[in-house]
């Protein structure tokens, strides 16, 4: 346990060196020199770091939450049409303009028919 922690311990550590080389605009030969690691173990490290950065997000599991939502009801818009007598039609708006002719034709010759 005690090998692991350090292990991480010494991770950890090169990971905030390679941190701060990335902001520091110094070449790796002049970093290395001003934190006194050798170029060799720089290299090492960055290169190890970035394979196992790289291991992680493939080995990550791509599954995601989903929420699954009822669609909503849609609304259909409609004409309505009130005739004497206490009568409605409903004219949705998927009816097709010969449907409605057809029905104001038949209205008018039943009106005439009773008139």
């Amino acid at each position: 346990m005690a090998k692991q922690q350090r292990s991480g311990e010494r991770e950890q550590r090169w990971r905030d060196l390679i941190a701060r080389f990335a902001v520091s605009g110094l070449s790796v030969r002049a970093f290395c020199q001003r934190e006194r690691v050798p170029e060799s173990a720089f290299y090492a490290w960055r290169r190890t770091l970035q394979q196992r950065d790289l291991e992680a997000t493939r080995a990550a599991p791509a599954f995601l939450p989903v929420a699954i939502q009822r669609p909503e009801r849609a609304t259909v818009a409609e004409t309505c049409v009130d005739l004497p007598g206490g009568v409605t039609i409903r004219i949705g708006e998927a009816t097709s303009i010969e449907r409605v002719a057809a029905l104001v034709r038949a209205l008018r010759s039943s009106s005439e028919a009773h008139a």
